[in-house]
C-alpha cells in the first residue's frame, strides 16, 4: 500500500480551506467534489437559539432518537448518495426565498450575501396530521449547508416545518 507524503503548505492549505466561510469558498468544482465525498458533519454556525428554529430548545424523545438515527445514517455517506436514496428525502434549496433569507441573517448576516447551498431533510413527519406549532404537532426538519471536502454545517432545527412549508 502507497502511501501519501503531506506537506506543511498542503496542511495550511486545508486548514485555510476549512476555515473560510463556505458560502464565500464554493466553485462549481468545489461543490461537485464535495458531493462525492464522505460527510463530514460541523457545527459551526448551528444557530444555538438565536431564533424559534435554534438547537436551544424542548426536544421530544422522538425528535432525539430520529436525529442521531438520521445522523448515523447520513455520516460516511455522500451528498449524492442521499440525493439519489429515494428513501431519504433531502432537498435543495437552488434559491433562498424571503424566511430562509431572513432566518439566515439572524445566525450570521454574511451567508445570504454570499451563494450558499442549504438542504433540509425530514427526522419524522405525522401521515395523519399536518404538522402545527398550535397544536404540537411535530415534523421535524434539520437544515444544513454544504462546504468543502464533504463537510455538512448544521444549521437549523425546524419542529413544525414552518420554514420551506
Amino acid at each position: 500500500m502507497g502511501t501519501v507524503d503531506l506537506f506543511d503548505e498542503d496542511i495550511e492549505q486545508l486548514y485555510d480551506d476549512l476555515s473560510a466561510e463556505p458560502w464565500q469558498q464554493l466553485s462549481v468544482d468545489d461543490v461537485r467534489n464535495s458531493s462525492q465525498l464522505p460527510i463530514r458533519i460541523s457545527y459551526e454556525y448551528a444557530d444555538m437559539g438565536l431564533t424559534p428554529y435554534g438547537f436551544n430548545q424542548n426536544f421530544t424523545q422522538m425528535d432525539i432518537v430520529e436525529y442521531f438515527t438520521v445522523m448515523k445514517y447520513i455520516s460516511g455517506r455522500t451528498i449524492w448518495d442521499l440525493e439519489d436514496d429515494d428513501s431519504f428525502a433531502l432537498r435543495r434549496h437552488r434559491s433562498l426565498h424571503k424566511p430562509l433569507k431572513e432566518i439566515l441573517d439572524k445566525v450570521d448576516t454574511t451567508i445570504v450575501k454570499g451563494d450558499p447551498l442549504i438542504f433540509h431533510f425530514h427526522l419524522y413527519t405525522d401521515k395523519h396530521h399536518d404538522a402545527s406549532r398550535e397544536t404540537g404537532v411535530r415534523s421535524p426538519r434539520i437544515y444544513f449547508m454544504q462546504g468543502l471536502y464533504g463537510v455538512i454545517y448544521i444549521l437549523f432545527f425546524d419542529p413544525f416545518h414552518e420554514i420551506t412549508q
